[in-house]
Formats: C-alpha cells, sequence, structure tokens
C-alpha cells in the first residue's frame, strides 16, 4: 500500500500530503534482516577463528621444538593473546577491529611461518564480508569463489588426489562401502566444488549453489569429524564456518556479476582479481600450497627424513607437530628445509617429493640431499638474496675472444 506523508504547515495552510513508493515500507526490514544476517555471520567467524586459534595454542607462542621459522627477525614474542584481543575487537563490527586482527596475524605470520595455515587466512579475509561496504563484501566473495573453484580445479589436475586422498576419504567415512566406488567419489567432489563457483554467481543459481556449499562443507565436516576418520581438528571450526558462508554472503545478494562488478571501485577490482587469479601462481611455483587452495588435493610437496640406515620417516611425524602445535607445516620446499636445519642430525637426508610439473621439469621433482647439501644451498640462497641477484647454476661458460 502506498503510505501517505504529511508536512509541517503553519496552521491556516491546506495540509500537503506526498505519496511515497509502495516498496519504501519493505526497504527497512529488508535492511534490517541483511544487517542480522551479517552480524550473524560475523559472530560465527569470530567464534571459529577463536576456536582455532584455541586449539593450535602452541603454534602461537615462542618456542624451540618444533622451531619457529621466522620471515623477519626481531618478532619473538607470543601472539595468541593478541589475535585473540583484535578479534574480539572485531566483533564491535569496525573495520579497525577487523584490520587490527589481519595485522596481527601478518605479524605473527612473518614471526612464524609455521602459521601461514589457509583456515587462520580465509576467516580473515571472510571477516570483511560481514562488514556493510560494497566493496569489502566484493573481496570477501571473490575469497569464496577462488576457493571453491580452485579447491577442485586442483583436485582435478592431481592423480595423486584420484590415487590416494579419494580413497582415503571414502573408506574413511563410509567404512562398510565399496572401495571401488571411491574414484567416481573423488570425481563427484572435485566436480561439485568446482561448479559452486560459476554456479553462484548467477542470481537464478545463487540459492541452490549456497544449499550445495553447505552440504559440501557439511560432509567434509563430517568426514573429518571423530565419527568418521578424526583428522585435524584445526580445521572443524573453519569448514563449520564455511557451510554458511554461500547463505550469508550469497544467497540473498541481488546484482548480476556485470552490475556488481561496474560498482567496485579500481582498487577493490585489483584485489579481487588477485584473490582470484593468483592460485595459479602455485603452478610456476610463485605461491605456496597453503595460499592457493591446495587443499586435500594431493598435489603437494612432501618431506621425509632418512637416517644412515636408510630409514625414513615423514618431517611432520618426525617433529610430532599434530602433537605439539595442532596443526602441520605448511607444504613448501623451504619451510621443509628450514625445519630439517633446525632438527636433523648431520647425517640425516632429506627427500623432497613435489608431483607438480614444474618441478619434474626442473628436476627436483624428488631430490634427496645431505644435511651439507641442504645447509650449503640455503647459504647460497641467503647471499644472492642479499646481493639482489640470481643464484648462478654451474659455471659460466667462457666467451671467446
Amino acid at each position: 500500500m502506498p503510505v501517505t506523508a504529511y508536512s509541517n504547515c503553519p496552521p491556516n495552510d491546506p495540509q500537503v500530503t506526498t505519496t511515497l513508493p509502495a516498496d519504501a515500507d519493505k526497504a527497512r526490514p529488508a535492511a534490517d534482516a541483511s544487517t542480522r544476517r551479517r552480524l550473524l555471520f560475523r559472530w560465527v567467524l569470530i567464534a571459529a577463528q577463536a576456536a582455532t586459534i584455541w586449539v593450535t595454542w602452541p603454534l602461537w607462542q615462542v618456542r624451540v621444538d618444533p622451531p619457529n621459522l621466522p620471515a623477519i627477525q626481531g618478532l619473538q614474542i607470543d601472539f595468541g593473546w593478541w589475535a585473540l584481543a583484535t578479534l574480539a575487537l572485531a566483533g564491535t563490527g569496525s573495520w579497525v577491529g577487523i584490520l587490527a586482527h589481519c595485522l596481527v596475524l601478518a605479524a605473527a605470520m612473518a614471526a612464524d611461518q609455521m602459521r601461514m595455515q589457509p583456515q587462520l587466512v580465509s576467516l580473515a579475509i571472510l571477516l570483511w564480508g560481514t562488514l556493510p561496504s560494497q566493496q569489502a563484501q566484493a573481496i570477501a566473495r571473490a575469497h569464496m569463489i577462488a576457493l571453491w573453484f580452485f579447491s577442485g580445479f586442483h583436485k582435478l589436475l592431481s592423480p595423486g588426489f584420484f590415487e590416494t586422498t579419494a580413497p582415503w576419504l571414502w573408506t574413511g567415512t563410509f567404512p562398510n562401502a565399496a572401495p571401488e566406488h571411491a574414484l567416481p567419489f573423488g570425481y563427484f567432489l572435485a566436480i561439485a566444488e568446482l561448479a559452486v563457483a560459476p554456479l553462484i554467481l548467477w542470481p537464478r543459481t545463487r540459492l541452490p549453489a549456497a544449499l550445495l556449499a553447505l552440504c559440501l562443507h557439511a560432509g567434509i565436516l563430517f568426514s573429518l569429524s571423530p565419527w568418521a576418520i578424526s583428522w585435524n581438528r584445526a580445521v572443524w571450526p573453519w569448514n563449520l564456518a564455511l557451510m554458511f558462508s554461500g547463505l550469508a554472503l550469497f544467497a540473498f545478494w541481488k546484482d548480476g556479476p556485470r552490475l556488481a562488478w561496474r560498482q567496485l571501485t579500481i582498487a577493490t577490482k585489483s584485489l579481487c582479481l588477485l584473490l582470484l587469479l593468483s592460485p595459479l601462481l602455485y603452478y610456476s611455483n610463485h605461491l605456496d600450497a597453503s595460499l592457493a587452495h591446495c587443499l586435500y588435493s594431493g598435489n603437494k610437496p612432501k618431506a621425509w627424513v632418512v637416517d644412515r640406515s636408510n630409514a625414513g620417516i615423514e618431517l611432520d611425524a618426525k617433529l610430532q607437530t599434530w602433537e605439539k602445535l595442532g596443526s602441520y607445516i605448511p607444504p613448501t620446499a623451504r619451510l621443509f628445509e628450514r625445519c630439517f636445519l633446525e632438527t636433523a642430525g648431520p647425517f640425516d637426508r632429506l627427500l623432497l617429493r613435489d608431483p607438480r610439473r614444474i618441478a619434474k621439469r626442473r628436476g627436483y621433482g624428488e631430490t634427496m640431499r645431505t644435511y651439507k647439501e641442504v645447509e650449503r644451498e640455503n647459504r647460497v640462497a641467503k647471499h644472492t638474496a642479499v646481493q639482489g641477484r640470481k643464484p648462478q647454476k654451474g659455471k659460466a661458460k667462457r666467451k671467446r675472444p
């Protein structure tokens, strides 16, 4: 029904009426519902991030075993309470609190690269999507689209996923099921993850895509829970929050992708493109797997420590990172080498396997090196980084006069 508004007129003047649009009385309840959804999702994210920090509490402390792996020296402080304090500040709904939390996370990761865990980065980015700003919400949406797309994309390109990870998930979740069904299960999981990204862009398919995402993350959470595999409790809160990300960020979003893109600033467009395309840099060895959405994809580097008797043990198992920190070493060769140099003996060897094509093409798909060789290569790499030039491979050929 149209709404009639009365103006403030002098007593002797005729009363002036104005007819407002019929949708005006619907705008306020819709805005209130949107605010409530954002507020609820914000507290889900804050609870998930706080739970993740709590179950990995030793990871946030200065320690010796397993060692801290600083990217920047001089930041050796305990970051746990700082992360929780800024997380509480983010609960006020101010962008200052979210920015403070992101800065503390960045400093904590610079002080120890073991903290570069995908769930911590993802939950921090999603907090920006709880602000009323369209620019901030676009950043959170771009992150989720990239996460869904590349989670499936990496699996489809990885033989290791179909050979080991998919059967592990299938038999762990359904112990009595036929093992030969693991392969179609793997294809279904990868294609479903990838399909959520394009489907959730278009208004007509957003709600079904959001419900598909909810079912996917609920299934992943169940598979990793104590009722199935009981694996990696540090990502349980993350998957619980991701269950509602499609509904909170996309299901009630009315704009089409073209209109939404035109409304963004140049800075926001640049950041969205970075989030959407940067995971491809993993295949050129310019981005770590933990930041490229390589989630249970089977295409990540692995490391083993081999002793004098040729007995090998996975580096994570040797350092007991799960038992002591509640997390794993980010799967990157440079961090494996750092951990090896900090903890291995002089007669131990480091076995690295990298399934990516670029690794096989460049000759480091599988390498076995002694402690001295790893130490010498790291020393050369540090020296060349200081000098600002690339390390020379082999002896340079002399030019003829």
